[in-house]
C-alpha cells in the first residue's frame, strides 16, 4: 500500500524528493488534479533551483503566478532577480527581426504556424493539411518580399502585403498593379522587380509566382484561409493591448536575462482560456527554447529552467519533441504540470493522438503523480511503475492424487499434500490508491531508477 510506504520513506535529498538537482534535469511531469496539492508540494523543488543560481522562465497559468512567483524569490534571497514579462510592460521584442537574424523566411513563418497552432486549438474543426501548408507559403512569401526592396518587415507589413495581394489573375495584369498603385504588395512588388540584386533573383521570381500567379488565381474560397489564419493570429498581436509589443522594438536581451539568471515570469494569464495570451506566452516560452538550442552548452555554466503550469495550454506535439530530445545537451529543463492525461490529449487533437501524448510524457525522466480523478491518468502512472511477481497458495484435500513435485516447489516448500501454488504479477500501486493519496503526497518514479529496491518512491511534502 502507498501509505505503507509513507512509514518506510528514507532522508530526501532535494526538497521531498530523494534525486539531486542534477538527476532532475532530464525534465520533470507533474499530474494531479485541482485541489491534491501538486503546486504547493512543488515550490520547494523550483526554490532550490532558484538557490542554485538557474535562470528560470514561468508561464503565469493564473493570475496570481507572477506574485507567487515574486513571493518564492523573496523566500530564497534573491528577489534582485525577478523580471515580469507582460503586454502593458517596457520588454519588447521585435519579433520579424529577432527570427531573421537566424532563420530564414520559411523557418520564420513556421515558427508562426506553431504560435498560430497554440492559439487555435481549442476551436472546433480539423486543420485542413492543403491550408496549412498554403498559409505557411502565404507567411513565407509575405516576409520575403519587404526583404527583396531592403526593407526589416514587420508582422503590420505581413499582414498588409497578403491582404493587398491580387484577388485574382486579372487584377495581377492589370496596368494598374504592375505600376505598384495598388497598395502595398503592389508597391513592394514593383519596387523589387526593378531594384533586385542578382543573388536575390530566384526569390524575386518565386515570390511573383506565387503572389501574381498561384495566390491570385486559387479562388476566393481558397484565399479566404491564410487571410482567416492570419487574421486570427498576426492580427491579434498587433491590436488591442499587443500592439507595439512584437512589431517595433527590441528590449530583451536573451543572452544577458541568462548571464545574470534572471527569473521571469510570462503575465499574461492563460486560464481561463484567452487565445491571444496563449499565443503570447507561445512567443516567448518558443524564443527562450530557441535561444538554448543555438547557444553553446559549454559555455554555460547552469541550465535554464522552464517552468509551465498548465502546460497542456501551451506544448506542440512535434516542436516539444524535437526540443525535448536534444534539451539536457543544451543545457535546458522542462518543469511542467498538468491535471491529467485526457488534458494532453486534447491539447494534441484529440482521440487518436495517444502516440504523441505518450511521447511527451515520456520524454520526462521523472514524474510525480498526486492525487487523481481521471482513471486513465492513474492507470497510466500504475503502468509505468510496473508490477511485482507475487505467488498465491490453496489448499485442499488432495483428491486425484499428489501434486508432482518441481524445483520451484522445493524452493518454495509446497509439494504434494493437495498444496497448489500459482505465480502472478500484480501492480505495484493500485490505480484506485490515487483516489485516496492525502493532499501533498504524490508518487515518483524517474527513469532508471530504484528506491529501496522498488521501482517507485512516495514523497511527502506536507513535511
Amino acid at each position: 500500500m502507498i501509505l505503507n510506504r509513507l512509514r518506510r520513506r528514507k532522508p530526501v535529498e532535494t526538497a521531498g524528493i530523494p534525486l539531486s538537482l542534477e538527476e532532475l534535469g532530464a525534465h520533470v511531469l507533474v499530474l494531479g488534479t485541482t485541489g491534491n496539492g501538486k503546486s504547493f508540494s512543488t515550490r520547494g523543488i523550483l526554490k532550490a533551483f532558484m538557490r542554485a543560481g538557474h535562470p528560470m522562465v514561468f508561464v503565469a497559468a493564473k493570475q496570481t503566478e507572477p506574485e507567487t512567483v515574486l513571493q518564492l524569490c523573496r523566500e530564497v534571497g534573491c528577489e534582485h532577480r525577478f523580471m515580469k514579462i507582460s503586454p502593458h510592460g517596457p520588454h519588447k521584442l521585435h519579433l520579424l527581426k529577432h527570427l531573421l537574424s537566424y532563420k530564414d523566411a520559411y523557418g520564420a513563418a513556421e515558427f508562426l504556424d506553431r504560435v498560430k497552432e497554440i492559439g487555435t486549438r481549442g476551436e472546433k474543426g480539423k486543420h485542413d493539411p492543403f491550408f496549412g501548408q498554403l498559409t505557411t507559403e502565404t507567411t513565407q512569401m509575405g516576409i520575403r518580399l519587404p526583404q527583396l526592396v531592403g526593407s526589416e518587415p514587420t508582422l503590420e507589413d505581413l499582414m498588409m502585403v497578403v491582404k493587398t495581394s491580387p484577388p485574382s489573375l486579372e487584377v495581377a495584369a492589370s496596368e494598374a498593379f504592375v505600376e505598384g498603385k495598388m497598395g502595398l504588395c503592389s508597391q513592394l512588388i514593383a519596387h523589387a522587380s526593378e531594384h533586385y540584386r542578382k543573388e536575390d533573383e530566384h526569390d524575386l521570381k518565386s515570390v511573383l509566382t506565387f503572389f501574381m500567379q498561384t495566390f491570385a488565381g486559387i479562388g476566393e474560397k481558397a484565399r479566404s484561409a491564410p487571410l482567416a489564419d492570419l487574421t486570427g493570429s498576426v492580427g491579434r498581436l498587433t491590436s488591442g493591448a499587443f500592439r507595439g509589443v512584437f512589431d517595433t522594438e527590441t528590449t530583451v536581451d536573451f543572452d544577458a536575462i541568462e548571464r545574470e539568471r534572471k527569473i521571469v515570469v510570462l503575465d499574461a494569464p492563460i486560464v481561463p482560456r484567452n487565445p491571444t495570451n496563449q499565443m503570447f506566452q507561445a512567443i516567448w516560452l518558443f524564443c527562450f527554447q530557441e535561444h538554448a538550442l543555438r547557444r553553446d552548452p559549454r559555455q554555460v555554466d547552469k541550465a535554464i529552467v522552464l517552468v509551465r503550469d498548465e502546460c497542456q495550454e501551451l506544448v506542440h506535439a512535434s516542436w516539444d519533441a524535437s526540443v525535448t530530445a536534444v534539451a539536457r545537451s543544451q543545457k535546458l529543463i522542462h518543469f511542467d504540470l498538468t491535471q491529467h492525461v485526457s488534458g494532453l490529449k486534447t491539447a494534441f487533437g484529440g482521440e487518436g493522438t495517444t502516440p504523441e501524448t505518450m511521447s511527451f510524457i515520456a520524454n520526462h525522466a521523472t514524474v510525480l503523480g498526486f492525487g487523481n480523478n481521471c482513471h486513465e491518468t492513474n492507470r497510466l502512472i500504475t503502468d509505468l511503475i510496473g508490477q511485482k511477481r507475487t505467488f498465491q497458495f490453496s489448499g485442499g484435500g488432495g483428491k486425484g492424487g499428489e501434486k508432482p513435485t518441481g524445483w520451484y516447489d522445493q524452493a518454495l516448500g509446497v509439494s504434494g499434500g493437495g498444496v497448489h501454488w500459482s505465480e502472478t504479477y500484480l501492480p505495484h500501486v493500485r490505480p484506485e490508491e490515487f483516489l485516496s493519496l492525502p493532499r501533498g503526497v504524490a508518487v515518483m518514479i524517474s527513469a532508471g531508477r530504484t528506491f529501496n529496491g522498488l521501482p517507485y518512491h512516495v514523497c511527502d511534502f506536507r513535511e
